[in-house]
Parts: C-alpha cells; structure tokens; sequence
C-alpha cells in the first residue's frame, strides 16, 4: 500500500484537487472540512498535505510545528478510500518526514474517544493517550519507537 500512497504539500497550484474529499456522515460531527482546514492552515502557518492513491486525491492532513513538538490537527481520508489502509500507510509517510527533520521533537494529536477510526488509525501507529484533554478530544502522544 505504501508504495501506491503519497503525501504532497499543498499549494497555490494543486490545493483545489482536495476540495472534494469527504468523510462518511458520521464522521463529520469530529472533523471539519477541508476548505475550513485550508483557511486554518492559512491563519495558523500550518502545513496541509494532499494525501494520494495511484494518483487521485484521497485524502487531507493538516500539521502544525511549534518549537517543541509537531502536532496532527487533522486526518481525514474520503470515504472512498477508507478500510484499504491508505491512511495507515499515509501515517507512516508523515511520520517518517516528522522524525527525519524534527530532531526528535514529540509528535502529538488530539481524537474525540468516541471517534473510533481515528483512535484505532492512531494506537496502531504508536500513539499513547496522555492524561490531557483538549476539549472533548483526547491528547496524545507518538512513540517513536514505533518507527524502527
């Protein structure tokens, strides 16, 4: 799958290719959309990356990097492509590019518990829940160890 799956940085010139990605109506009340996430990139010198699947958009990221820690404000996969593990395989590729340039900052995101794909997505990568809560969403943590 990883070999079918790519993140790109979004720009000027291929942002408007992800406009179209949806998640399933149930997920919707935990993730906002891509236009919104977009204007959030914007105002909060965020990174969004366009996730790919054999060449079609398939899904959407937002990152943020402070001076401590990267943080995974959104991951969403169209519903089209969910259950084939291209968001799996999208995870790797973003922590993989993390861990080579942040110098061993800590990656951290944030799910509501009740949002199970994502809490599934993010424990089977490697990431712990801390005791913090950020609104109604969990906080946690990657361990790195995950990767080697």
């Amino acid at each position: 799958m990883l070999m079918n799956t790519e993140i790109i940085l979004l720009n000027r010139f291929n942002w408007e290719n992800y406009l179209s990605i949806e998640i399933t109506q149930s997920q919707k009340e935990f993730c906002p959309s891509v236009l919104y996430s977009l204007a959030q990139a914007f105002f909060e010198n965020a990174f969004a990356y366009g996730i790919n699947h054999q060449g079609s958009p398939a899904g959407f990221i937002l990152c943020l990097e402070s001076s401590n820690f990267y943080w995974i404000s959104r991951f969403m996969i169209d519903f089209r492509f969910q259950n084939k593990g291209i968001g799996k395989a999208a995870l790797w590729i973003l922590l993989r590019q993390i861990n080579q340039k942040s110098g061993g900052k800590e990656v951290r995101t944030s799910f509501n518990p009740q949002n199970l794909p994502a809490y599934n997505l993010f424990s089977n990568a490697g990431f712990i829940p801390l005791n913090t809560t950020l609104g109604e969403e969990t906080v946690a943590i990657w361990n790195q160890r995950f990767l080697e």
